[in-house]
């Protein structure tokens, strides 16, 4: 498959979608759809989600888990919120445990930095900054937003794909910037929602507010944040790896394409794996 370095999916069975469902719909009406039907397994994802985080050095586990159960959403696929949560961190922690270290150890490098530089700008001590200061911040505060666009997509290539971490961090790299200007709308999206939840702050006690801020970010934000990646970078993974390999392996096993819900099983039906009729995997 060439440099992206594809071999083949992890996935699971789920619920499946009809042919006669509407498809064709905008980015945005279909999240909305999406976050309104699948809110209460949303919910229950997110608690999971602060739950594994808490210990701080688990978020990685805690990404992978919670991005499995919003890529499912968005493939219009069925997951069990705790099952599927906990199976994958179990199937996935070789490589979500380190990839939450060094999200974790970047952050806090750059934050730090920006810290430093922000320090020296805005509270002097012998005169204004040189040039070199605000330069340096500016560099940092662009490697902090390439390296969020990255993190756009590192965890689901480690649920979706079997890709060694260096593969997934070079694959990382490069739809930071291949794929900007999603990137960038994704950021802005979440910009703004921040920016709307934290204007009431203006009208009512501060005090009072950050309660409500701390009991939606408890029990939706990183969900919702999830499933807007989810729905807005899948298409471009499909694009440039899942096709792109198939077109090259045309007589490749196909049925974690199926299980995606990217291929008819059949004439009749998108895809047939529904473990309600079909005794598929339970927990």
């Amino acid at each position: 498959m060439g440099w992206f370095g594809f071999e083949k999916f992890y996935t699971r069975p789920g619920a499946g979608v009809y042919r006669n469902a509407p498809q064709k719909k905008s980015t945005p009406r279909r999240f909305f759809e999406i976050f309104g039907r699948k809110f209460t397994r949303l919910v229950q994802a997110n608690l999971l989600y602060i739950l594994l985080s808490l210990p701080v050095l688990t978020g990685g586990l805690a990404e992978a888990g919670l991005t499995f159960i919003t890529r499912s959403a968005a493939r219009g696929k069925f997951a069990y919120p705790a099952h599927d949560f906990f199976r994958t961190v179990r199937r996935t922690w070789k490589q979500a445990l380190p990839a939450g270290l060094i999200t974790l150890l970047v952050n806090a490098v750059l934050g730090f930095n920006v810290y430093f530089y922000a320090g020296q700008i805005f509270f002097p001590v012998n005169g204004a900054a040189p040039v070199s200061t605000w330069l340096l911040l500016g560099v940092t505060l662009l490697g902090m937003l390439i390296f969020s666009f990255m993190n756009y997509y590192v965890s689901l290539m480690i649920i979706t794909f079997d890709l060694t971490l260096k593969q997934i961090y070079k694959n990382a790299v490069l739809f930071a910037f291949f794929n900007f200007k999603q990137n960038f709308l994704i950021f802005l999206s979440l910009l703004g929602t921040v920016a709307v939840a934290v204007m009431p702050m203006l009208f009512v006690d501060i005090r009072i507010w950050l309660i409500v801020l701390g009991l939606l970010y408890i029990l939706i934000y990183p969900s919702y944040r999830s499933l807007l990646i989810q729905i807005t970078v899948f298409p471009f993974i499909k694009k440039t790896m899942i096709d792109p390999y198939y077109k090259d392996h045309p007589d490749a096993d196909r049925k974690g394409m199926r299980a995606l819900g990217l291929e008819d099983t059949d004439p009749d039906a998108v895809f047939s794996d529904r473990p309600e009729q079909e005794g598929g995997d339970k927990p």
